[in-house]
């Protein structure tokens, strides 16, 4: 079993990455989809889980990459804040590039809403804003079948 928790818009609140550190200690992965990365930076030594993180329209670390793809138990995750593909006005453009670089999920953040849809085989995953106190998580089980599941901070 693969446990990731998902979480975007910390805002570099110190106190939501602590808590959902806590809350969520038994992760194996962390996906930080921007804004709050300088946060979760000071954060990577004290993480048990393993972090892979993009920058958001809020965040300027150099060597943040705004977009990435990870495949893990056998799934393609495309990670990005959302900003690029235009997702407050819809998720068009992101599900054509999901759809474009053959992923399953494209996991995104920007909105601060909860969001979770599949559209033309493409799961949409939006966990909110970690710092308003929401965020998600994904469980992969051994046959590489993922269960979303949005979750509350507080």
């Amino acid at each position: 079993m693969i446990h990731i928790a998902v979480i975007s818009d910390s805002h570099e609140s110190e106190y939501v990455v602590q808590r959902l550190l806590q809350k969520e200690a038994s992760a194996n992965y962390i996906f930080h989809l921007g804004d709050g990365a300088s946060v979760m930076e000071s954060y990577l030594a004290q993480c048990r889980a393993l972090v892979y993180q993009v920058a958001g329209n809020c965040d300027f670390i150099a060597a943040c990459p705004t977009e990435r793809e990870v495949t893990l138990g056998g799934i393609s995750f495309l990670l990005t804040h959302g900003h690029g593909f235009g997702v407050k006005q819809g998720l068009g453009r992101l599900v054509a590039e999901a759809q474009k670089r053959g992923v399953q999920f494209a996991v995104f953040g920007h909105t601060h809403a909860q969001h979770y849809t599949v559209h033309n085989g493409v799961h949409l995953l939006n966990p909110g804003s970690l710092k308003l106190g929401s965020y998600a998580c994904i469980d992969i089980d051994d046959n590489g079948i993922p269960t979303v599941t949005m979750k509350q901070l507080y």
